[in-house]
């Protein structure tokens, strides 16, 4: 649970273009439940960056324009440091009126690039990210380098879950239908990077002297009170 102090700290640091730059991934169901994950995540100025996902909407049965306005006001928190959003390429697909989704949610003042979906090497990606190792004393060698806030509980339940395909022991099952967010952070994660060590891109309206290393450290150790690490 959030500790109202902390939770404005951690606010706070997301917003500093001087450290992270913001980006967006969307999962949208069109299956018999019609969900849909959203989620904000942060890439580091850092070589290698680190990314952290910090919060995630899980809709069932919206339609798409009260969807986006949820997207919206979540996308509009991070103005300085937002760059782009990565949704389900399905989305490009024709819906209603021959128009597409991606562009109804553009239509909403909602931007998204259709996300790359592969299966096998976005997995990979994601467990690139998550891989870590310990020393003989039980210390950090290599820290994971995507951090989920508890917040995201779908992703949390997804991640402990998800059943390994039959067949094709890389893939995730597809008879696993709690995906969603799974899907929703692998076309964040393997579009952007790609397997690569891609930094993050600063954003266009990124202005001023770069801050002091004092306040950098105090933001992240607010950041560990609040429950990224």
């Amino acid at each position: 649970s959030w500790v109202a102090p902390h939770y404005q700290s951690v606010f706070q640091f997301l917003r500093d273009p001087e450290i992270f730059a913001c980006y967006s991934s969307l999962d949208y169901g069109t299956d018999a439940d019609g969900a849909a994950s959203f989620q904000l995540h942060f890439v580091s100025f850092e070589d290698p960056p680190n990314v952290w996902t910090w919060d995630e909407h899980y809709l069932q049965g919206r339609f798409l324009q009260e969807q986006a306005v949820t997207y919206a006001r979540c996308i509009e928190e991070f103005p300085e440091t937002y760059v782009r959003g990565y949704a389900d390429p399905s989305l490009k697909g024709k819906a209603d009126e021959g128009i597409s989704r991606l562009a109804k949610f553009r239509d909403e003042g909602v931007h998204f690039v259709a996300a790359v979906n592969d299966r096998i090497e976005g997995w990979g990606t994601l467990d690139h990210f998550l891989a870590y190792s310990l020393d003989d004393n039980g210390e950090f060698v290599r820290r994971p380098r995507w951090r989920i806030h508890q917040r995201c509980g779908n992703l949390h339940r997804a991640l402990a879950s998800a059943p390994r395909d039959s067949v094709r022991l890389e893939d995730v099952s597809k008879q696993f239908k709690k995906d969603h967010s799974l899907d929703s952070a692998r076309y964040f994660l393997h579009s952007h990077f790609r397997g690569a060590s891609r930094p993050a891109e600063r954003p266009s309206v990124l202005t001023g002297a770069g801050i002091r290393e004092r306040r950098k450290e105090e933001s992240r150790r607010a950041a560990r009170a609040a429950g990224f690490w």
